[in-house]
């Protein structure tokens, strides 16, 4: 059994943990050894983030890939997009200070359409469609990256715009807060702060200061930790690793916005939380009247030193600050275990009995109507050789694979069809896969006598 294998559904997301660590521990080595090592050491630690950040690429693209199927080529195909992303950024991109996030992301689109392996047989068989399937997952990641780079211009712009007809409306700035959040986890929070440096004033930009330093250090791990009260036990134990490592990276930029990333793909509804929360601390700070707690290129390059804030001093007055950081999470937490509770209420009344018709004798359920509808899509029962079952996934030999309809085997499964070993087609069936391999092992020739599969 191979390192793949060991690894359960529930402990695989937690390796894009391994990569937040890293960097933190990468940044914190730059801030100790910066002043001593020079502008050598700089650049080395520099380069060693970006690494890390494209190994948190390739591990999400393992991720995206159902069951236990083969992830190498996929994991190569990223990295290799995601150098090419980071050579393309300083023309796509110039103004971003941290664009490495923009490429991340735009990584992770090859996986739209990059085949899972590439062997003999494949070639052989579809060479024509294997390559075309590799170069869109080449190309895929560059056109993201322009597309994000225009997003990027459009929202410099419109930023602007939105600083200056409403720089006397303190309150109506106060929308800056979770936009500055929801920005942060695609790389893209420069454009919001530079308008607020640039176009802002006082009071609000301090108010926008203080709320993204509260929300990165006490908010974040506070939701997350909260939210894991809430999901079902197969993710708690991500969401408790990921408030553990929020809680010690918050004032790393990079790390804060990779676990923003994960919170915003995976449980928007606690991201959700954390944009109200820090809407509710800008307007807590501005109402405080405090001077702001970071220098204002926080908001232009992410992360900030906290051996420099003074949290605690008491003439401050963080107190309330504080508590709202910590207690707003948790109100949130119970608002959405009330709304939760309220919807899984049975609706009250007298019950009503309902007479359902009852099902004929010759009838299908729906698992065999699709058991019809996979066996034709495979060309029919004489062009099975083979069946065999690995997790959720039904690997299937065929006789000839062009005698098969991809287009309409995608509509029954769950991800889309892969080659799997030996150039079997693997399906993602997910729980039913089982039901289907039994089912369709009926259809394959057996000796004369043998009796047929239950």
């Amino acid at each position: 059994m191979n390192f793949k294998q060991e690894l359960s559904s529930k402990e695989r997301p937690l390796l894009l943990l391994l990569p937040i660590v890293l960097m933190a521990l990468i940044t914190w080595g730059l801030g100790m050894g910066g002043e001593d090592g020079g502008q050598g050491w700089q650049e080395a630690c520099q380069a060693l983030v970006k690494v890390a950040m494209g190994l948190f690429a390739m591990l999400a693209a393992a991720l995206l890939r159902p069951g236990r199927s083969e992830v190498l080529l996929p994991m190569a195909v990223t990295g290799a997009c995601y150098a090419l992303c980071l050579e393309l950024a300083p023309l796509l991109m110039p103004e971003n200070p941290s664009p490495e996030i923009a490429c991340v992301i735009a990584a992770c689109t090859s996986q739209i359409s990059c085949p899972q392996r590439v062997d003999r047989e494949a070639i052989a068989q579809q060479g024509r469609v294997v390559a075309i399937d590799l170069a869109v997952a080449v190309l895929t990641p560059p056109l993201a990256l322009l597309a994000m780079a225009s997003l990027e211009g459009e929202l410099s712009l419109s930023a602007s715009l939105a600083y200056l007809t409403t720089h006397h409306e303190e309150v109506l700035n106060a929308l800056a807060a979770p936009v500055h959040m929801l920005l942060q986890p695609l790389g893209l929070s420069h454009v919001l702060g530079r308008a607020a440096i640039l176009h802002g004033q006082g009071p609000g930009v301090s108010a926008l200061l203080n709320s993204y330093l509260m929300a990165s250090l006490f908010t974040v791990p506070v939701v997350i930790l909260g939210h894991a009260l809430l999901v079902p036990p197969s993710r708690r134990m991500l969401l408790t690793f990921l408030g553990i490592v929020a809680w010690l990276t918050g004032s790393v930029g990079n790390c804060l916005a990779l676990e923003l990333l994960i919170m915003l793909l995976l449980f928007p509804a606690s991201f959700l939380s954390l944009m109200l929360c820090s809407l509710c601390l800008y307007l807590i700070f501005l109402w405080q009247g405090m001077p702001p707690l970071l220098p204002v290129e926080s908001l232009y390059v992410p992360g900030f030193d906290t051996s420099r804030l003074m949290l605690w001093d008491e003439s401050l007055a963080l107190s309330a600050p504080l508590l709202g950081a910590l207690l707003l999470p948790v109100l949130a937490t119970l608002g959405e275990l009330l709304l939760l509770s309220m919807l899984r209420r049975p609706p009250s009344g007298p019950k009503v009995a309902i007479d359902r018709p009852s099902r004929a004798p010759g009838s299908r359920s729906e698992s065999e109507l699709r058991l019809l509808d996979l066996l034709s899509c495979l060309g029919g029962p004489s062009n099975l050789i083979s069946i065999s079952q690995e997790g959720r996934c039904l690997l299937v030999h065929l006789k000839d694979r062009r005698q098969a309809s991809l287009t309409a085997l995608r509509s029954l499964t769950l991800a889309r069809p892969a080659l799997g070993r030996g150039g079997a087609l693997a399906l993602d069936l997910g729980a039913e896969s089982g039901f289907f391999c039994r089912r369709l092992k009926n259809f394959l020739p057996r000796p004369p006598g043998a009796a047929p599969l239950s």
